[in-house]
């Protein structure tokens, strides 16, 4: 867990302000509001509070989430390096997910083929800033993302991007679009 002054500050406030908080831990049983259920797949237990941890480590402990409403699935796996990524991989859990919110902005290691293999995403969405100075998303993640057919959107091109989904379709709506470029409308076109 993190001791940065940030986290101190962010602690601080939830316990001045008396802000219900719950730590959030693989293996505890889903929550299902309003139809949607969202599921943690990571960290894999509560996580100590004990020294300094390494950037690394501070990220494969980010909060990993997979978000289904009907037959459609959202997988959020915030900073998680492709260590993280191969355990999810090779794990029991269910990871299929129409759409990949894709981990670490694209970072050279991040989205393993693994990793894609299991989720099977018909979408990725990639956040990033426009002319960012780690250059990302990296050739190798859009490289491995487009061998796998999923269709990217990035926020340095498109601008935000909203998805929604009626439990059957998928429908994404870039905040910018090419000249001719439409709102992309996928079913679930898993098996």
């Amino acid at each position: 867990m993190s001791r940065s002054e940030e986290y101190k500050r962010l602690q601080e406030i939830i316990k001045n302000k008396k802000i219900v908080s719950h730590i959030k831990a693989a293996g505890i049983d889903p929550t299902v509001i309003g139809g949607v259920t969202i599921e943690c797949l990571n960290p894999p237990g509560p996580i100590s509070r004990g020294e300094e941890a390494t950037f690394t480590e501070t990220n494969d402990s980010s909060l990993v989430m997979r978000m289904t409403y009907g037959e459609i699935s959202f997988l959020f796996p915030a900073d998680i390096s492709f260590l993280t990524e191969e355990r999810l991989a090779y794990s029991s859990r269910q990871l299929r997910s129409q759409l990949l919110f894709v981990p670490h902005h694209g970072g050279r290691t991040s989205s393993s083929e693994a990793f894609l293999q299991r989720l099977r995403p018909q979408v990725a969405i990639i956040s990033v800033g426009a002319d960012n100075l780690a250059r990302l998303p990296h050739p190798d993640v859009l490289n491995r993302l487009n061998r796998q057919g999923v269709l990217i959107y990035r926020t340095d091109l498109h601008g935000a991007v909203t998805a929604s989904t009626d439990g059957r379709e998928l429908s994404l709506y870039p905040y910018r679009t090419s000249a001719g470029e439409t709102v992309s409308r996928l079913g679930n076109q898993f098996e």
